[in-house]
């Protein structure tokens, strides 16, 4: 049985699986970016206090990798509290809360880098202060920040395969399961990793493009 031949007879399989994981990134990456934008602005903006208590979550959550997160929230805690939450709800809130620190240090960071410049020279040109958030901050805060975040995005994306050892039905959960009863890994593994490089590969390079673009020196305009 060729790969072909195993997709067509296990399509429905590929399928489900397939959808599970772009659902888990979809949320994950939605929470995330929103969330991230919210506690950014805010770190950026109460830097004492909330700035704070951010950066010591942020520091933490970089010290644990993802995986121990996930095993973490789906084993000793629910047994601890004796909840049931299902695998796909912790898959999300784990990753989404990664995710959330990680936007939310690349915000704040653009936030803190805009140059005080930009911001007086509107004010001397008789700006207001809406009108300077939202055609001067927001722009050049948004193309600094463009590229970075797709960067981590991708990260979440490659990252969304550890929930399938708390029992998420994902794309390569799906796929350990056909091999189970094919055993084409080969074939398989290889089909999982193109269609990892189809998605994230024109997505890095787009990143690194926009990186590249607009994450300069400001003093350089």
């Amino acid at each position: 049985m060729n790969i072909f031949e195993i997709f067509v007879t296990y399509k429905d399989g590929f399928l489900q699986g397939l959808g599970v994981t772009l659902e888990l990134c979809l949320l994950v990456w939605s929470i995330g970016i929103i969330g991230g934008a919210i506690v950014g602005i805010l770190s950026a903006q109460y830097n004492a206090s909330f700035g704070l208590i951010a950066k010591i979550f942020s520091t933490l959550i970089s010290g644990v990798p993802v995986i121990v997160l996930l095993y973490w929230l789906y084993y000793p805690m629910q047994q601890q509290f004796e909840i049931d939450i299902p695998p796909f709800n912790i898959a999300v809130f784990a990753l989404a809360f990664v995710n959330i620190f990680m936007v939310a240090d690349l915000v704040k960071n653009a936030i803190k880098d805009l140059p005080n410049q930009y911001l007086l020279s509107a004010k001397v040109s008789g700006l207001r202060g809406k009108t300077i958030l939202l055609k001067i901050q927001i722009p050049l805060i948004f193309k600094q920040l463009i590229g970075p975040i797709l960067l981590v995005q991708i990260t979440m994306l490659h990252s969304s395969i550890f929930a399938s050892l708390i029992n998420v039905d994902d794309i390569f959960r799906q796929i350990q399961r056909i091999n189970a009863m094919v055993y084409k890994p080969i074939e398989l593994y290889t089909a999982l990793a193109i269609f990892f490089i189809v998605i994230t590969v024109p997505l890095t390079l787009l990143a690194q493009y926009l990186k590249k673009k607009y994450a300069k020196d400001y003093s350089e305009r």
